[in-house]
């Protein structure tokens, strides 16, 4: 299970831009430290969902002139770990889950692995999908049959009645 900060930092490296500690404890707001961050973020590095890149020049404002540098984070670029992603998200059960969804259904980060992946994504996505008891009835099974897109997979809680009904009590 995720926690809601782990949430929020995948959610934040989802632009697929990479960020220094500083910057997500900046994003984060609620007066978050980047040494209180530390934690969460060597924890989401242990359950492989992201990694650590290479030192590039800091893009944070310094008192001091010099050449400063940082490590930004990133998601890693894996099925496994999409699925890892999409699982945990599952497992969290946040109301906000299939809000989530979407968002990584719109980002930048998802479409880098389409790119790397192509068609192999939406599959890995579909069977992990296909894992979860929310998919195991008949309705989400013959959704998820064929070349579904995952943008496509997702509920609209607004226009479904067994899917809205669902969203909003449990």
């Amino acid at each position: 299970m995720l926690t809601k900060t782990q949430v929020k930092v995948i959610m934040i490296l989802l632009d697929d831009g990479g960020h220094a500690g500083w910057d997500i404890a900046k994003q984060l707001g609620e007066k978050k430290e980047e040494s209180n961050l530390s934690p969460i973020l060597k924890k989401l590095e242990s359950m492989g969902i992201i990694y650590q890149g290479e030192p590039r020049k800091s893009r944070k404002q310094q008192k001091r002139s010099g050449d400063y540098k940082e490590f930004p984070y990133y998601l890693k670029m894996s099925l496994e770990t999409i699925k890892n992603v999409i699982r945990e998200l599952i497992e969290t059960n946040l109301r906000e889950t299939w809000f989530i969804f979407k968002i990584i259904a719109g980002s930048n980060y998802l479409a880098s692995m389409r790119e790397k992946f192509e068609d192999d994504i939406d599959i890995a996505i579909e069977d992990e999908l296909r894992k979860s008891p929310i998919f195991s009835d008949d309705f989400y099974k013959s959704l998820l049959k064929g070349s579904v897109h995952f943008e496509e997979a997702l509920p609209d809680p607004e226009k479904d009645e067994i899917r809205s009904w669902w969203y909003f009590n449990r």
